[in-house]
């Protein structure tokens, strides 16, 4: 996932693991560090002296390239500094069982980790560890039945290179130090949008469906496709039709906003662990600045987690919106940057930015006109009501 509107860093580098070495595009320059963030077109590299760099992606190699595309989606589903306890050691890794001690998003989740683990790991040890998210596993269990789990790699790199071989595994014949347990994959990706007329127009963010083969929306309790009608890669945002009744929510356009303002989040975060049902979280205008003073967003201080991305922020006094949610900081990252970590510190970008983008869209102005908004309903049910579940299932780049 082009990703994650979400701002993510690799632990690795808190760890002191070896750094990657990246290409110019032309071949003539290579330097070496960790990937810090990538929010299309712009890469942010920490060095080996702890130092960030941020460049257009465009002065990668094709393969530095691909794998900031494929590192962002691994991300996604990774997890950072997760308890587990191992159920049983096999040939290619550890079957393991995820456990609650200071683990706030704790599913009780049975999960496989690739790697050697033989003479180093012994069943029934606990263990805590930056895992990292590398598609499936289907194993027998003790009944005969063939069950599939999530599996991770130890390491992002490790991750990337078995994605790298599922999206495009080798031939038979000429397969050298592959898998069989590694099976071809396809990626998949989801998120959050929001209904912005009756007849089918959503936002989300741009990172979410960014080089999506397919993309639907769940309504109500039924999948539609949709098209990508509009995309501004630069502020993160996209505009989808799908051939369905939808209930708009009102764009606050001209709605003032202020610092303490209170807002409303709706959204669908990690919905493989923490199910499909709306979350709503809430909070207030923390800053009216982004990153670095990027006047285009909101700080916000409402929790978010990976796949509130696309979501609408919704102003509580006005239940307007003035803006769509894509952006969290990283703890680990903070923590390396900083020396302290950050308290919900999420983004938001500014409806102002969206509005454009609408304008773009034939016919979009002309039925805004008739839209009509109710006003005796709760927050909670207004974004219930309005804010779907977003899948993609995406292309190799």
């Amino acid at each position: 996932m082009r990703l994650i509107s979400i701002i993510l860093f690799l632990t690795a580098a808190v760890h002191g693991l070896n750094a990657r070495e990246w290409k110019s595009a032309d071949g003539t320059k290579t330097f070496k560090g960790h990937l810090a963030s990538y929010l299309p077109p712009k890469v942010t590299v920490i060095l080996e002296d702890k130092t960030r760099m941020t460049f257009n992606e465009s002065l990668l190699s094709e393969a530095d390239q691909r794998y900031c595309y494929l590192a962002n989606r691994v991300l996604s589903k990774s997890f950072s500094s997760i308890p587990y306890k191992v159920l049983q050691v096999l040939d290619e890794g550890l079957l393991v069982n995820e456990l609650p001690t200071n683990n706030p998003n704790y599913s009780n989740e049975f999960m496989m980790i690739w790697g050697k683990f033989k003479n180093s790991v012994a069943d029934n040890e606990a263990y805590r560890r930056d895992l990292y998210w590398a598609g499936s596993y289907t194993y027998k269990s003790v009944e005969g039945y063939d069950r599939t789990i999530r599996s991770f790699a130890t390491s992002l790199d490790k991750a990337v290179a078995i994605w790298e071989y599922r999206l495009s595994p080798p031939d038979k014949d000429s397969e050298k130090g592959g898998s069989s347990k590694l099976t071809k994959e396809s990626l998949t990706a989801s998120g959050t949008g929001f209904a912005v007329t009756s007849i089918g127009h959503v936002v989300t963010n741009a990172h979410v469906v960014d080089g999506a083969q397919k993309i639907s929306v769940r309504v109500g309790e039924k999948l539609f496709d949709a098209k990508l009608v509009a995309i501004d890669h630069q502020n993160d945002l996209a505009v989808l039709k799908l051939d369905a009744p939808t209930l708009p929510l009102k764009i606050g356009a001209g709605d003032p906003v202020s610092l303490g303002d209170e807002v409303s989040v709706g959204g669908f975060p990690n919905p493989s662990i923490q199910g499909s049902s709306l979350k709503l979280t809430r909070g207030v205008i923390s800053g009216m600045k982004g990153i670095q003073d990027d006047i285009r967003h909101y700080q916000i201080d409402a929790a978010i987690q990976p796949g509130n991305s696309g979501g609408p922020l919704l102003r509580s006094s006005s239940r307007s919106v003035v803006g769509v949610v894509n952006a969290r900081l990283n703890d680990s990252a903070v923590a390396l940057a900083t020396g302290s970590l950050p308290q919900n510190v999420n983004y938001a970008i500014k409806i102002d930015y969206l509005l454009p983008l609408l304008r773009s869209v034939e016919g979009f102005a002309e039925q805004v006109a008739k839209e009509t908004y109710s006003s005796d309903v709760s927050i909670g049910q207004c974004l219930e009501s309005s804010t779907y579940l977003i899948v993609c299932q995406l292309d190799a780049k």
